[in-house]
């Protein structure tokens, strides 16, 4: 109830009679509850509606601002008919900034609640640093969080891709309870590439650095070519530097081996400062057998050419097999060619000498284009000599046969003695046979005749299997007449006793 009077000031004061009047309406009851969901740049504002007053429906909304007891600012009105909790989500703050509010119901009157404050959070604070350790293919991203603001752990990582502002891929995030430098190695990455990347930490709001970028390195390029100059036992492999990358030096070699895709044995690398072609010549290899190889090329990453393969070639097989129509100066030597190996035309001969392991002598060399046996037959030997011989086959590769022997026979030895019994018309011719060298029965006989050093007769031959005088005597002869004679022998050769003369 509420009493009222009129009141009038002039010359004096004077008032109306007292009159009375009873209010029909109450307005709502609001209170300003504690704000909750706090971020660096959002919080929700809460508060209750009490009571409706005397209303049907009341607008409840927040006044807030930046200055205790001054709201420059309202939130959207909503309607409410029943008594109990509400919110209004507020954003676009600014961080580590306090805001102040109260609720408001406007019903039958408008109420406010108290003054409530609150402190938004402050975000950590990060840095993105230059990339480092970068290949071909990988690259170290670094970091600083330099703040972690009002958050007790933070959560680093990098986002990154291959356009500027555009990052589709992000690392795995790292938690950090303190400042300081991160970083993370990305792998598997195009060579010849310009990455983009930035830090990013999620504290109580997520904050990013800088964009950086870097390229990642160009690998060496190198080809791998046809081997050449192959044989049965080395080969030279070929091969091409197209690109250094972007290394100013490249070293370059082969792997190689005797299994495809398997590459056990490497060749010593040559150092390369401009492209071009490159070999290494192969040596001590296995004949008949297949190679595997590829070139290397090390630089800022370490590049292969593609595998090739060679084949080494066949040798020509020879035997060395034994001698035969041995004479005291003359042998055959034998020989058999069993292959030609990869060659079309295989040249045989025979090496031989008098001591074991030492040829210094050589047949004629003789082309042969299929296989079988060969012979070379040897003269002007020394009798009773022993000789050393071998088989040899110049093809794709030399080889040689078994080293084999043989021994020249010994002649038989025969003097010539005087003669004895001359008459006018006879005489008896004497020899002595004083060896029969390696024949087991050798003839003996004389030749003779009126000339010294032309015999133009010789007596029947006398086989003996021993050695001793031997005679024969001639008749029918001229008197007063000088003849010239002379012991003959032979066995494994003919040899003859010094010339004699009688009257």
């Amino acid at each position: 109830t509420y009493h009222y009077r009129a009141k009038a000031v002039g010359h004096s004061t004077v008032y109306g009679d007292d009159m009375s009047f009873i209010t029909t309406t109450n307005p709502p009851v609001v209170t300003t509850v504690a704000a909750s969901s706090i971020t660096t740049n959002s919080v929700r504002l809460n508060g209750n509606l009490t009571s409706l007053g005397t209303a049907t429906s009341v607008t409840v909304s927040f006044q807030w601002g930046t200055s205790s007891g001054s709201y420059p600012s309202e939130t959207t009105g909503v309607a409410k008919t029943a008594i109990g909790a509400f919110y209004f989500d507020l954003g676009s703050l600014s961080p580590t900034t306090i805001y102040y509010y109260r609720a408001k119901a406007a019903g039958h009157g408008t109420a406010y609640g108290e003054e409530g404050s609150f402190t938004t959070l402050t975000p950590p604070t990060v840095t993105t640093n230059a990339a480092s350790d970068v290949t071909t293919s990988s690259a170290r991203l670094h970091g600083n969080l330099t703040s972690k603001g009002t958050a007790g752990t933070v959560t680093v990582s990098f986002q990154w891709g291959t356009s500027s502002g555009v990052y589709p891929n992000e690392t795995a995030g790292d938690a950090m309870t303190g400042t300081g430098a991160f970083y993370f190695d990305l792998g598997g990455l195009d060579h010849s590439d310009t990455y983009y990347y930035r830090a990013k930490a999620v504290g109580d709001s997520t904050v990013y650095g800088d964009e950086r970028t870097f390229t990642t390195l160009t690998p060496p390029a190198v080809t791998t070519n046809t081997a050449g100059e192959v044989t049965t036992n080395s080969a030279r492999l070929n091969g091409n530097l197209t690109s250094l990358g972007t290394a100013s030096s490249v070293t370059v070699s082969f792997v190689w081996g005797t299994s495809s895709g398997s590459y056990p044995n490497e060749t010593t690398g040559q150092d390369m400062t401009g492209t071009g072609t490159f070999y290494f010549s192969l040596g001590s290899l296995g004949h008949s057998t297949t190679y595997y190889y590829r070139a290397k090329a090390v630089g800022d990453s370490t590049e292969y050419g593609a595998e090739r393969t060679f084949t080494t070639l066949t040798p020509p097989a020879v035997t060395t097999n034994a001698a035969n129509y041995l004479t005291t100066v003359s042998a055959r030597l034998n020989g058999d060619l069993t292959s030609l190996g990869t060659a079309d035309s295989v040249t045989v001969c025979f090496e031989w000498g008098t001591s074991s392991g030492s040829y210094p002598y050589e047949t004629a060399e003789v082309a042969r284009t299929s296989i079988g046996s060969f012979y070379f037959d040897l003269g002007s030997l020394t009798h009773s000599t022993t000789y050393y011989y071998r088989a040899r086959a110049v093809g794709n590769s030399t080889v040689y046969g078994a080293e084999r022997s043989f021994t020249t026979l010994t002649p038989p030895a025969v003097t010539t003695n005087a003669a004895s019994y001359i008459t006018t018309i006879s005489g008896r011719l004497n020899g002595d046979l004083t060896s029969l060298g390696t024949a087991g029965s050798v003839t003996v006989s004389f030749e003779w005749g009126t000339t010294s050093g032309s015999y133009s007769y010789a007596t029947t031959g006398q086989a003996v299997t021993s050695t001793g005088a031997f005679y024969f005597d001639l008749g029918s002869l001229a008197h007063s007449t000088t003849y010239y004679f002379r012991a003959k022998a032979v066995g494994d050769s003919t040899v003859y006793g010094v010339e004699r003369s009688f009257t």
